[in-house]
């Protein structure tokens, strides 16, 4: 990873200039630095969990007007596919993504971004803060696809960001028993904070066991497989009672061996969630809006972006307790 001089972006019609004041470095963009992401590769700008000011507008843009601050919705559907014209443009085929080779990203001083995906997001919320809407838009979305309420019973497995902010918008949406797993206490302690009423350290704790207790001996309602790790998804099959849901979030580069009989005989609901909806990001601004407090706990280091390469570094070996990063101009 360098750092080096480019031009700055020059908005086309229909696009904003973005100055940069935080970006978050995601779990994604670490399979990226290991050379693991289809789409994310060099050379690119990445970052695309962002919070900047507008700077200036491109031709036929009235809003949102320089000076706002806001964040971004970082993905770019054809508007046109079957997925896009039935309201799941998460599943377009011909998206780009903030960040990838052809859309460069966020880990600048300025980026170009089409002004509607751009939202306004409120002073009292801190700009690292604000970076974290959209990893809990990818929680919206995943507790939406769920079909979470009132008193459910779930487990997140990995709390990580996007399992914290699973954590936030599970609650957010009724459930009265959240069980987080992980396998460092630093990041369990994160989630007490966030909403988790429950946690087990799986390198020491047993969590299938703690979950059917919870259940009531039968099991959660409800699992979230936010972690990619050998014998995870059987956790959770084991952890969730007859037709209860697991929803598969994190990112799974390598091929996995589960056991299917058990969630067939179960009767589980399985689901897969891939980002967000821009329904989904709104319902993520407006509840950051209210609940960031609460999220500020997950910002644990802050780095210039000339040092984004240690940044990295400590991001992908976890040389020290941490939740995410935010590189800064």
């Amino acid at each position: 990873m360098i750092v080096r001089e480019v031009p700055k972006p020059v908005p086309a019609r229909g696009e904003a200039l973005v100055r940069v004041l935080s970006a978050g470095i995601c779990g994604s963009e670490i399979h990226a630095y290991h050379g693991r992401h289809a789409k994310r590769v060099p050379p690119a700008i990445m970052g695309h969990e962002v919070c900047g000011v507008v700077e200036a507008l491109g031709e036929g843009v009235t809003a949102p007007a320089p000076g706002t601050r806001v964040v971004v919705l970082p993905q770019k559907a054809c508007g046109i596919c079957h997925w896009c014209m039935h309201g799941s443009p998460n599943l377009c085929d011909a998206k780009t993504m903030l960040g990838e080779t052809v859309w460069a990203g966020g880990f600048a001083d300025y980026f170009a971004a089409p002004a509607e995906l751009l939202y306004p997001i409120d002073d009292h919320v801190p700009d690292d803060v604000a970076t974290l809407i959209e990893p809990l838009a990818v929680a919206v979305h995943a507790v939406r696809r769920a079909g979470i309420g009132l008193a459910d019973r779930v487990v997140v497995m990995g709390a990580g960001a996007v399992g914290l902010m699973i954590m936030l918008a599970a609650r957010e949406a009724g459930a009265g028993t959240v069980l987080a797993t992980d396998l460092y206490d630093y990041n369990l302690e994160r989630a007490c904070e966030v909403g988790a009423t429950h946690v087990v350290n799986v390198g020491v704790g047993e969590a299938v066991a703690v979950a059917r207790e919870l259940g009531g001996g039968l099991g959660m309602d409800a699992a979230f497989v936010a972690a990619d790790a050998p014998g995870l998804f059987d956790q959770a099959v084991g952890s969730v009672r007859k037709q209860g849901v697991i929803t598969l979030i994190a990112m799974f580069p390598e091929p996995r061996t589960v056991n299917l009989q058990a969630p067939k005989a179960m009767e589980h609901e399985i689901h897969g969630s891939l980002t967000f909806t821009p329904a989904d990001f709104r319902a993520a601004v407006d509840l950051m809006q209210v609940r960031h407090e609460r999220a500020q706990t997950c910002i644990t280091r802050r780095f210039p972006l000339e040092q984004g390469a240690r940044a990295f570094e400590i991001a992908d070996t976890r040389s020290e307790d941490l939740v995410r990063i935010v590189l800064r101009p």
